[in-house]
């Protein structure tokens, strides 16, 4: 399915509580220690980074004055995010076969496993086998 701009939407969204977990982690920061830069219990923030709660203005806030990136920046991953998920689900609603095969004759065995490669790729393909 496409989303806005005709652009597919990522395999799998990503929430911006990943993005400050890498961050914390360059820093060499504990969720502990941020936590109380912060203000935050260290629970609430342990939600934010797996995901479970969003960034509200009010976190980004807080983001942007210990971690020095753009309060609109943290906003707009969430917005990114929210509008991932909701693309996601509306593909998922859709009714797919179970089994297709396809039968196609190739010569060029580099070409075939590039080709096997990029079916691998497609969500909810768990193997691909060519029969000769």
């Amino acid at each position: 399915m496409a989303t806005k701009d005709n652009i597919p939407p990522a395999i799998r969204p990503v929430h911006p509580g990943e993005i400050l977990r890498e961050e914390l982690k360059e820093r060499k920061l504990t969720q502990k220690a941020f936590a109380a830069q912060i203000g935050m219990r260290p629970s609430h923030l342990n939600e934010l980074i797996k995901g479970k709660i969003p960034v509200t203005m009010s976190i980004a806030d807080k983001l942007q004055d210990v971690l020095g990136i753009d309060s609109q920046s943290w906003i707009n991953l969430q917005t990114q995010y929210n509008y991932d998920l909701k693309a996601l689900e509306e593909t998922e609603t859709v009714s797919v076969p179970k089994t297709t095969t396809l039968e196609v004759s190739i010569e060029d065995t580099t070409l075939l496993s590039d080709i096997k490669r990029a079916i691998s790729l497609i969500r909810g393909v768990g193997r691909v086998a060519v029969i000769s």
